[in-house]
């Protein structure tokens, strides 16, 4: 395992994984590792592109979750068209991977579709997060005849009554038909890949078994149970946030976590825990340097767990060339802050002591 000067892992099973993807794309790969060494030794200028991306097709949602900040704003609509994502996308000559996902549902924006296509025209990998409720017939076959997206479910329940306490406005069996009917109608293949996602907190705690089971009844291919709930750097949602957060070293979640990871080893499900979010002095955030949030007016955030300009705004891509800002002083004083773990306060809802990799189970595949 080659390690960095700070002793860190440089390249683990995940990012040797995206490595072998872009062997076709000697830039990508290049600038994949680049980004990768400059992450390691904290650099201050980055003289690499992000071959990932995060852009928000559109602000705006049809639940009013309590824990999303989406429901408590009150920013002009924003939705990213066409011309606008194609802009962007020659902005970033060398994208691997890019999430079509902000803080709205994604597909209410009419443009999704063909944004997804774009992408992949651009052999870039594409993916979004959406909360299953919106379906049509002709909607379905254009997402199945997509060859290299990720298509994501939010469920954070396995039942009506705890599903539709956390996702306000959202119908639970409305949303289990539709998952149904997609994951149905790919006959027997895998393509795209359908997975939920399940945001664990104090009130789904006690189904986490019913999820994975959940998953394998609806034919997902599998199903992420993300360990961190964000305040979104502001403390305005920090009540809320923080009164159906666990803590990582919670021993009834780890006990929980166990559970879900022996059923879904006799399942045949695949389960991953997503703990990336829970960061640490030596474990400082990648996104300063390796990554960025775009929100559908063209803002740069420096992740997807702020998501808001009006937290903070790096510079917008339709005002700026994207090259200039990534190495603006306003960037590298950012970076210089997480290297020296001068914390801004909306950094520091991510760090914690101690992430739940240590789950007493040889099934959980963490993301990193």
């Amino acid at each position: 395992m080659v390690s960095s000067p700070h002793g860190e892992p440089l390249f683990n099973r995940g990012r040797l994984q995206i490595l072998a993807r872009q062997l076709r794309h000697p830039a990508r790969l290049l600038a994949y590792v680049g980004l990768q060494l400059a992450y390691r030794v904290r650099a201050l200028r980055v003289p690499f592109l992000p071959v990932t991306l995060d852009v928000e097709p559109n602000n705006t949602c049809n639940y009013e979750c309590p824990h999303c900040q989406v429901t408590h704003w009150s920013k002009p609509v924003a939705s990213l068209d066409e011309a606008s994502f194609l802009r962007l996308l020659r902005q970033l000559p060398h994208l691997a991977r890019v999430k079509l996902q902000g803080m709205g549902e994604p597909l209410l924006n009419k443009n999704l579709l063909r944004m997804l296509q774009l992408g992949e025209e651009r052999g870039i990998s594409m993916r979004f997060t959406t909360n299953g409720s919106v379906y049509t017939e002709a909607l379905a076959a254009g997402l199945l005849g997509l060859k290299d997206t990720v298509i994501t479910v939010s469920i954070d329940g396995a039942t009506a009554e705890v599903f539709e306490q956390i996702r306000v406005g959202g119908k639970f069996q409305k949303v289990i038909a539709n998952i149904t009917r997609l994951c149905g109608a790919r006959g027997g293949t895998r393509n795209p890949r359908i997975d939920l996602w399940t945001v664990v907190t104090s009130k789904n705690l006690h189904q986490l078994c019913d999820l994975v089971s959940l998953s394998k009844r609806l034919g997902a291919d599998g199903i992420t149970l993300q360990v961190f709930v964000s305040d979104w750097g502001k403390q305005s949602m920090a009540p809320t946030t923080h009164s159906i957060r666990l803590d990582s070293r919670n021993q009834a979640l780890l006990e929980a976590l166990d559970r879900a990871a022996h059923l879904a080893r006799s399942e045949k499900v695949e389960l991953r825990v997503f703990g990336s979010n829970l960061l640490s002095k030596k474990k400082p955030c990648p996104w300063p340097w390796t990554s960025a949030y775009i929100a559908a007016n063209g803002d740069v955030v420096p992740c997807c767990i702020l998501a808001d300009s009006d937290t903070v705004k790096m510079g917008n891509v339709f005002e700026q060339d994207f090259t200039a800002i990534w190495n603006s002083p306003t960037y590298q004083h950012f970076r210089q802050r997480i290297r020296s773990h001068d914390l801004p306060e909306y950094c520091r809802n991510c760090y914690a002591d101690s992430p739940p990799n240590q789950v007493r189970s040889e099934q959980l595949k963490i993301l990193q």
